[in-house]
This record gives structure tokens, C-alpha cells and sequence, in this order.
């Protein structure tokens, strides 16, 4: 089975799950407080495709216990804003809590390799054709993008240190069910032309 790390809500994750089933992969998804069930994963879920399991994705021990139910021979961590420990290591905290457990279960558990989610935003700032060959500059405009350069950056020496291996995947241009009004105005303006309901501007000018 795939654990999907934070598969269960928001587009992203929820998305990968489906695709993963659709590959006729099984699934365990992480739910943390939000317990709604996107509608086009039921059905996977009704046919004991997709399991839901409760986990912090911070946790090491809250990920043991999946591992206890399930055998789990890959991670999708596609969690993400983690807000754990205090002052101004707040964010940063979270961030490496969270590749600490994934790494640490991966070693367990003998899975060979682990994917995180990260963005196309990385690019930003960077002028003329890019590409994951070319260097990208560690300073951000953005601390969520700051972030997402040290979660690269730490994933490669987990690897190394591990042995386990390690690919960040930076999404751009998404689209699909259940996508919300997290996106940009392009996409969710074809998602409503698709789905028949009229975009949230006011959420997108608030």
C-alpha cells in the first residue's frame, strides 16, 4: 500500500490518492483535524481501496501506529504548513518534524522511496527557460517558498543519510476535483466552467 500523507483533504492530496488508485495502487490517507471526505474518494473508500487513518504529520509515533495496521511500501507526503514548536523556529520546526518521521517510518518500514509535494513557485524570480537542472537561488520573496527550498535542500541530505530515496515534486498548473477556492483566478474560473458553479471572487480580491 501507498501511506499518502495528508491525502484525505485539499486538493493536492486528495487528487494524488485518486491518481495513485487509478494506477491500482491502494491507499492509507492521513486525515488530521479535518474529518470531510471528498466525494469522489468514497467510492474508493467503499471498496476498501482507500483507508483513512488519523495522523499528525509531525508525529513519528502517530505514523508507527499506521504502520502497525498497514504494510507500507511507499510515502506520498503531501502535507504541508506545519506550525509546530514556538518562537522563531515555529514553521522551520514543523518542517523538519515532519521529514524526521517520514524518514524515520521509511527506515522501518524498508520503503525505498518517499515523494514530497513541493511548487512551481520555486521558479519565481528566475528569468529565461527553467528547469529542475537549473540552480535555483535559496532566497524567497515568500516564506512559504522559503520553506519549500529548505524542505528540498533537507530532503536530499535525509536521503543521503538514509539511503532511502528522495524526489520533490513541484506542482504547477493543477486542476481537478474538488479544488476549492485555493487556486488562482485560471483555474477557478475553469473549474467553474466545468463544474457549472460560479467562482468565489470574493475570496479570490479579499
Amino acid at each position: 500500500m501507498i501511506l499518502v500523507i495528508g491525502g484525505l483533504n485539499g486538493f493536492i492530496g486528495s487528487n494524488t490518492t485518486e491518481a495513485l488508485v487509478d494506477l491500482g495502487q491502494d491507499c492509507v490517507v492521513t486525515r488530521h483535524e479535518n474529518t470531510d471526505v471528498p466525494g469522489f474518494l468514497q467510492k474508493h473508500i467503499d471498496h476498501h481501496r482507500v483507508s483513512i487513518e488519523p495522523a499528525d504529520s509531525t508525529s513519528i509515533a502517530d505514523l508507527r501506529k499506521i504502520g502497525q495496521k498497514h504494510k507500507i511500501e511507499g510515502i506520498v507526503n503531501v502535507a504541508g504548513g506545519f506550525a509546530s514548536g514556538e518562537g522563531p523556529l515555529r514553521g522551520l520546526r514543523g518542517y523538519f518534524d515532519m521529514l524526521d518521521a517520514t524518514f524515520r517510518v521509511a527506515q522501518e518500514w524498508k520503503v525505498k522511496r518517499v515523494t514530497f509535494s513541493s511548487t512551481g513557485g520555486m521558479y519565481l524570480g528566475l528569468s529565461g527557460t527553467v528547469d529542475e537542472e537549473h540552480p535555483i537561488a535559496l532566497q524567497s520573496m515568500f516564506p512559504i517558498l522559503a520553506y519549500q527550498k529548505i524542505v528540498e535542500v533537507a530532503a536530499e541530505q535525509f536521503a543521503k543519510k538514509t539511503g532511502i530515496s528522495a524526489i520533490c515534486v513541484r506542482l504547477m498548473g493543477m486542476f481537478g476535483p474538488f479544488d476549492g477556492a485555493q487556486l488562482g483566478l485560471p483555474a477557478r474560473l475553469v473549474h467553474a466552467a466545468v463544474s457549472g458553479r460560479p467562482p468565489s471572487f470574493g475570496r479570490i480580491f479579499r
